[in-house]
């Protein structure tokens, strides 16, 4: 019976040094990226393009991205993205106690994104009946890779967020009719509420910092405390106008005012 355990226990070794292996082989392969690329596309309704990927398994899963650009044309670039998250619940299809963080990156408004419309099931444009298998690849898309399976971007559905312990942006620019914000935060999300430990925006001529929470729930509020170091009412109401909706940003730009201060303090709840 002692030689049968042995046996079985050694079988087993066995078996988890090959699933390990060939797992760190296929992490360190051109696939990985191919592979996430055709899940984000398939994801966010639009095409995605990966510059390198990287992953690792220890301490805890990770995944490593550079030049990351979404959209055709390409609306969001992302230089540099890094994302982990704990293993257990990972297994169980959950994402707990993750880590996220975009360096360096653009984004340019309007977006046309139709987040998880694939992932939550069939996709609402296509009708029930189509499982996108004879749809051409979005334009500049990542190809179908053989070597991924036929069916990797095609069951597999995004596991449920749960708890963000950190979630940090870095000199993130955001752009639309030809203004400019630079976002850098410090946050984190538990129980459907986001906690903003530090929350920096930055334009032309007004800096302001804000700490708080932002609840996601259906009766969604902000409770936020916004400190500005610098602050132009010109500039404030040129940035309104820009990022308005296309029917509110005549509105916007017809209530301008001028004032400068430094190191206003207000709180706001919406």
């Amino acid at each position: 019976m002692r030689r049968i355990l042995l046996l079985i226990l050694v079988g087993v070794l066995v078996l988890a040094a090959l699933a390990a292996a060939a797992a760190y082989r296929f992490l360190g392969s051109d696939r990985l990226r191919q592979a996430l690329a055709q899940q984000a596309t398939r994801y966010l309704g639009q095409p995605v393009q990966i510059g390198a990927a990287q992953a690792s398994l220890l301490p805890r899963p990770a995944v490593h991205l550079t030049d990351v650009r979404i959209g055709d044309p390409v609306r969001i670039e992302l230089a540099a993205v890094d994302v982990s998250t704990g293993l257990r619940g990972l297994l169980g299809g959950r994402i707990v106690d993750a880590e996220l963080r975009v360096l360096d990156s653009t984004i340019s408004l309007p977006l046309d994104l139709s987040v998880g419309a694939a992932a939550g099931g069939p996709d609402d444009r296509g009708g029930p009946g189509d499982t996108g298998a004879d749809s051409p690849t979005a334009p500049g898309a990542e190809p179908d890779a053989g070597d991924a399976g036929p069916d990797a971007s095609s069951d597999a559905t995004a596991p449920a967020v749960e708890s963000v312990r950190a979630l940090s942006l870095r000199n993130v620019r955001v752009t639309s009719r030809g203004r400019s914000v630079v976002f850098d935060l410090d946050s984190s999300l538990a129980d459907n509420v986001v906690t903003i430990d530090r929350l920096s925006v930055t334009a032309d001529r007004t800096s302001l910092v804000a700490t708080g929470t932002v609840s996601l729930v259906e009766a969604r509020r902000a409770d936020l405390e916004v400190e500005a170091d610098t602050l132009d009412l010109d500039d404030l109401a040129a940035l309104a106008a820009a990022f308005a909706p296309e029917a509110d940003s005549r509105d916007a730009g017809g209530s301008a005012g001028s004032a400068t201060g430094d190191r206003d303090a207000v709180r706001l709840a919406s």
